[in-house]
C-alpha cells in the first residue's frame, strides 16, 4: 500500500516548487492552464472527473512542441496514480517525466523533479534509491536556499530511520538542527528536533527522545495545527512510556478539543491510544479499554489495517488480563478468518496475534480448561513465529515471546527445550545491549564531531576577523606617521592639530583592541559552555548505558544499586548542564539546581499509588562547581533516602528542602514527615548505608562542614561555609 501521508507532502511541494511555477508561467496557451486546474481540482475530489480533464491536458502536450507541457502532463499521471496506488503506472509515468526534464535547460526545474522522483521510489518502498535522489538535490542545489537545504536533510534522516540505519539518521538530523538554528528558522528547527526525537523514540531512547520534543515545542511558539497536536501526541507517547502517565493525560488533556475537531481522524485515535495507555499505567483496565475500542473502531472506519490490528492486540492483551477468555478467544477466531492474507504478509502483526493465542492458551490449560495437546499446538506455532521474527531480524519484538515460549516449554515438562529458549534469550539480550551500547557510542562521536567542527569554525572566523583588524590597526599607523611627517613643518597650529589626530587615532585602536579581546572572552566562554555540554552528554551516556544493564538483571536488589548510581550520575549531570545554561559560568543559582534534582529523584522513586508533595525552600543564593557536585549528590542521597524509607508505610506526605544563608555559613536542611528516624540510629560504615556513609564523607572531606541528624524527627542538616 502506498504511503500516502509523508509522500503527498513531498508531492504537492514538489507541484507548488519553483520549477512547475516556471512551467505554468510560460504556457501562454489559456486551454491547457484550464485543464490543468481543472484536473487539479478534481484530483482530490472525483478521480473520473480529473481522468477526463488530464487526458485533454495530455492530447493537447502531446501536439506542442514544448517539452514544460510534456513534462508537465506526466507530472499530474503521476498524481492521478498515486490516488489509485497503481505503482507500475506511477513509475511508468514518472520515468517519461524525467525524460522532457532532462530535455530542459531548466536547473530549477529538474530539481524540482528531483523531489517528485525520490517520492516516488518512496511510494515504491524503494528508500535507498529516495536517499540516494535526495542527496543529489542537495548537492546540486544552490547554498543559499537553505530552507530546502534543511527539509532535505531532514527527509533523508527520516528514510534512514525508517531503513533502521540510526547512526545516519542521526547525523543528517544533526545537521538539519544545525542549519535550522544558523538561519534562525524555528519551524524548521522545531520540525527538525521531532525528527530526531522520532529516531530516539523508536531506539528506547525514552528520556533524550523527550528532551528532544520538547525542544521541538520550544522552538517554534506558534505551529501549524497539524504539527501542533502530532507533536503533542508524541510527547504524550514518551510520558507513558517511561511511565509518567499523569503528565500523558495532562498533555493530551490541553490539546483535546482541537483535535477532536481538526478533522483528521487518525489524530483522534492516536490520541485515544495514548489515553488508553495511561489508564491501563494507572490499573484501571476498563477505562484503558474503552479508549482503546474507540481508536481500533476509527482505525477500521478509515481502512488502517496496520494500526487497527496493532490497537486491538493492546486491548486483547488487556482483556487477557481481566480473564475475559472468551471474548478473547473469539474475537482472536475473527482476526485470523478476516485477516488471514493479511497476517501472511505481515509478520509482526502475525507474532501479536500468535503470542496472544498462545498466552491465551496456557492460561486455559493452568485452569483445566485445555488438553495438553492443544498447547504442543500453540507451543509449536508460536516457535514457528519466533523463527519468521529472527529470519527478517526484529530482534527487539523477542524477549516477550521467549519468555512466554519458556513458561510453555516449561509447564509441558520439556526442560531441554525450555533451556535452550532461555539461552537463545540470553544470547539476543547480550546482542541487544551491545547493539545499544555500541548505537550510543557512535551518537557520541557524531555529536562531537559536530562540536568539533562548529567550534573550529568559529575560532577559524575570530582569527580571520583578528588579522584584519591587526592589518586595519597597521595601516593606520602608517597613514598616522606619514601624515605626522608630512604637516611636521607647518607650524605649532598643524602640530596641535596632529596631536589631536594621534588621540583620537590612538583611542580608536584602543576601542578595537577592547573589542578584539571582548571576542576572545566569547569565544572562551563558549568554549567552556561547551566543554560542559560535552561533560554532561558523556553522563548522560553513561546512566542510559547503565538503565539498559539495569533492564536485563532480575535481582531487585540488583537494580536497585543500578538506580541509586544512576540518580547520583544524574546529580553530577545536573551541574555541569546548570553550568553551560547559566549567564555566569562560575556559579549555580542554588533554587532551580536543588529543585530539578529533588523532582528527578521523586520521578524515579516515587510509587504509583503515592502522592508526595515537595516543598523546596531557598534563598537567593549561588554555588561555585566545586561545592555544587558534593550539595547535589547530597541532596540527592537523602531524598533518596525519605523516598525509600521515611514514606515507605504512607502513600501521602510532604518532603521539604531548605537552604539558606547563615552569617557567613550556608545551612541545608532535608526533613520529612513520614516515619521518625528510630532512636538508636547511627551511620553505618560497614557497607549497609553507603548513602548514609557518602554523604557524611562529602560534608567534611569536600565541603569542610557538619553533618547533624534531629533528634526527634527525620531531619538532616548540613552547615559549611559559604565561598
Amino acid at each position: 500500500m502506498v504511503q500516502k501521508s509523508n509522500w503527498l507532502i513531498g508531492l504537492v511541494l514538489s507541484m507548488l516548487g519553483l520549477g512547475i511555477t516556471h512551467c505554468i508561467a510560460d504556457t501562454p496557451d489559456t486551454y491547457f492552464q484550464s485543464q490543468r486546474q481543472k484536473t487539479e481540482y478534481f484530483i482530490n475530489n472525483n478521480l473520473d472527473s480529473a481522468h477526463k480533464y488530464l487526458v485533454n491536458m495530455t492530447k493537447y502536450a502531446r501536439k506542442s512542441t514544448s517539452n514544460y507541457l510534456k513534462a508537465l502532463g506526466n507530472h499530474y499521471w503521476v498524481v492521478y496514480y498515486y490516488y489509485l496506488e497503481n505503482l507500475d503506472s506511477l513509475q511508468l509515468y514518472a520515468d517519461s517525466a524525467e525524460i522532457y526534464y532532462c530535455q530542459l535547460d531548466d536547473k530549477v526545474a529538474y530539481l524540482d523533479f528531483l523531489k517528485l522522483k525520490a517520492n516516488v521510489f518512496i511510494a515504491l518502498n524503494k528508500n535507498h534509491s529516495a536517499i540516494e535522489v535526495y542527496k543529489t538535490i542537495l548537492r546540486d542545489s544552490p547554498a543559499t536556499n537553505f530552507k530546502s537545504r534543511i527539509q532535505n536533510l531532514e527527509a533523508i534522516a527520516n528514510l534512514f530511520r525508517e531503513l533502521n540505519l540510526y547512526d545516519s539518521s542521526y547525523y543528517y538530523a544533526q545537521q538539519a538542527i544545525s542549519l535550522a538554528k544558523t538561519h534562525n528558522e524555528p519551524k524548521l528547527l522545531s520540525s527538525a528536533y521531532s525528527t530526531l526525537a522520532t529516531m530516539q523514540f523508536k531506539q528506547a531512547l525514552y528520556h533524550e527522545s523527550l528532551a528532544n520534543y520538547l525542544s521541538a515545542k520550544k522552538a517554534d511558539r506558534k505551529p501549524d495545527d497539524r504539527f501542533k497536536y502530532q507533536l503533542s501526541i508524541n510527547i504524550a507517547k514518551v510520558y507513558n512510556a517511561i511511565g509518567q502517565y499523569k503528565s500523558a493525560v495532562n498533555e493530551l488533556a490541553s490539546n483535546e478539543v482541537e483535535i477532536n475537531s481538526y478533522g483528521d481522524q487518525s489524530f483522534v485515535a492516536a490520541m485515544f491510544e495514548e489515553y488508553g495507555e495511561s489508564y491501563k499505567g494507572f490499573n484501571n483496565l476498563d477505562q484503558s479499554n474503552k479508549y482503546f475500542e474507540k481508536a481500533a473502531n476509527i482505525h477500521f472506519e478509515i481502512h488502517d489495517t496496520v494500526k487497527y490490528l496493532m490497537v486491538s492486540c493492546v486491548l486483547l492483551k488487556n482483556q487477557l488480563v481481566q480473564e475475559k477468555y472468551l471474548l478473547v478467544d473469539s474475537t482472536l477466531q475473527y482476526m485470523f478468518s478476516s485477516y488471514g492474507n493479511y497476517l501472511q504478509k505481515d509478520v509482526p502483526a502475525r507474532a501479536q496475534l500468535v503470542g496472544l493465542k498462545a498466552d491465551l492458551q496456557l492460561r486455559r490449560y493452568k485452569r483445566g480448561l485445555l488438553s495438553k495437546g492443544k498447547l504442543v499446538e500453540a507451543a509449536n506455532e508460536l516457535t514457528n513465529v519466533v523463527n519468521d521474527l529472527e529470519a527478517i531480524k526484529r530482534n527487539r519484538e523477542l524477549p516477550e515471546f521467549y519468555l512466554l515460549l519458556i513458561e510453555m516449554q516449561r509447564v509441558l515438562g520439556n526442560p531441554t527445550a525450555a533451556l535452550a529458549s532461555y539461552d537463545a534469550l540470553t544470547e539476543l539480550r547480550d546482542t541487544l545491549f551491545n547493539e545499544e551500547s555500541t548505537r550510543k557510542l557512535a551518537q557520541l562521536e557524531l555529536q562531537y564531531d559536530f562540536d568539533k567542527k562548529s567550534l573550529a569554525d568559529s575560532l577559524a572566523n575570530a582569527q580571520i576577523q583578528a588579522e584584519k583588524d591587526a592589518q586595519i590597526a597597521t595601516e593606520q599607523v602608517r597613514v598616522k606617521q606619514r601624515t605626522t611627517v608630512s604637516y611636521a613643518a607647518a607650524g605649532s597650529s598643524v602640530l596641535l592639530l596632529l596631536l589631536a589626530v594621534s588621540i583620537f587615532q590612538s583611542r580608536r585602536k584602543t576601542q578595537k583592541q577592547k573589542i578584539a579581546i571582548e571576542k576572545r572572552n566569547t569565544q572562551i566562554e563558549w568554549l567552556l559552555k561547551e566543554i560542559h555540554h560535552r561533560v554532561k552528554n558523556n553522563m548522560q551516556i553513561v546512566s542510559s548505558l547503565m538503565s539498559i544493564q539495569g533492564r536485563s538483571l532480575k535481582d531487585e536488589d540488583s537494580k536497585a544499586v543500578i538506580r541509586e548510581s544512576q540518580n547520583r550520575i544524574k546529580s553530577m549531570s545536573l551541574v555541569h548542564e546548570s553550568l553551560y545554561q547559566a549567564e555566569d559560568l562560575s556559579q549555580i543559582e542554588v533554587e532551580p539546581f536543588i529543585s530539578n534534582i529533588a523532582t528527578a529523584v521523586q520521578q524515579s522513586l516515587q510509587a504509583k499509588d503515592k502522592d508526595i508533595e515537595l516543598n523546596i525552600d531557598a534563598d537567593k543564593l549561588y554555588l561555585n562547581a566545586e561545592q555544587a557536585v558534593p550539595v547535589g549528590i547530597i541532596i540527592n542521597e537523602l531524598a533518596s533516602n525519605a523516598f525509600k524509607h521515611a514514606f515507605a508505610n504512607k502513600n501521602t506526605g510532604e518532603l521539604r528542602v531548605a537552604f539558606k544563608r547563615d552569617g557567613d555559613n550556608l545551612r541545608l536542611e532535608v526533613s520529612d514527615d513520614g516515619s521518625a528516624l528510630s532512636k538508636d540510629f547511627e551511620f553505618d560504615f560497614s557497607g549497609k548505608s553507603i548513602g548514609m556513609a557518602l554523604v557524611q564523607s562529602l560534608v567534611e572531606d569536600q565541603l569542610g562542614g557538619s553533618f547533624v541528624i534531629g533528634a526527634e524527627s527525620a531531619k538532616f542538616m548540613v552547615v559549611f561555609k559559604a565561598s
